[in-house]
C-alpha cells in the first residue's frame, strides 16, 4: 500500500501527506490551478498546470528535473515506459518520447517529418472518433526540454 498520498490544488501547490506520520507538506509546483498528477515509478511525479508547464519532479528531492512549456493548456499528463503524453485544452494529445531510442525518434522525425506514421496518426485519430472526441488530434513532437 503507497506510503503517501498527494493533491495538486487550484493555486499551484502540490500537497504531499504521509499516511503513516500523518504529517502533510506543501511544495509550489505550478503558477497557476494544477490539472493533473501521476505517481510514475514510485520516485517520479508528473504535473501539469493551467501555466502550460508539465512538469517530470524527482519525490526524492522534490525537485524538477525536466519540464516542458507549452503555448497551450494540458489537462492531462501520463507516462507509460517509453513516452509522456499530455492532453491540451485545444483537443491536442501531445507525445514526447523518454526511450533509450529517444535519439533515434528526434533522428527520423527530423529526417521525416514526425515521430509517428502517416498510418499511427490515421489509427490514433479513428480511436478517438470512435470514443465520440472529435477535435482531437495526435502531434508528436520527438523532442525533449531540460529545466534550468
Amino acid at each position: 500500500p503507497p506510503s503517501r498520498i498527494c493533491q495538486g490544488c487550484a493555486n499551484g501547490w502540490i500537497i504531499f501527506c504521509d499516511l503513516r506520520s500523518g504529517c502533510f507538506e506543501k511544495r509550489l509546483a505550478h503558477r497557476e490551478c494544477v490539472n493533473s498528477l501521476q505517481l510514475w515509478q514510485e520516485h517520479t511525479l508528473v504535473s501539469a498546470g493551467d501555466d502550460g508547464v508539465v512538469r517530470l519532479s524527482d519525490l526524492r528531492t522534490l525537485g524538477s528535473y525536466t519540464s516542458h512549456k507549452l503555448n497551450r493548456v494540458p489537462l492531462a499528463a501520463r507516462m507509460d515506459e517509453e513516452r509522456l503524453f499530455v492532453g491540451c485544452d485545444d483537443g491536442t494529445v501531445r507525445c514526447y518520447d523518454y526511450s533509450a531510442k529517444a535519439h533515434e525518434t528526434l533522428a527520423r522525425r527530423n529526417e521525416r517529418g514526425g515521430g509517428f506514421t502517416a498510418a499511427q496518426k490515421h489509427a490514433f485519430s479513428a480511436a478517438l472518433l470512435a470514443a465520440g472526441n472529435t477535435r482531437a488530434r495526435a502531434s508528436d513532437t520527438g523532442s525533449r526540454s531540460r529545466a534550468t
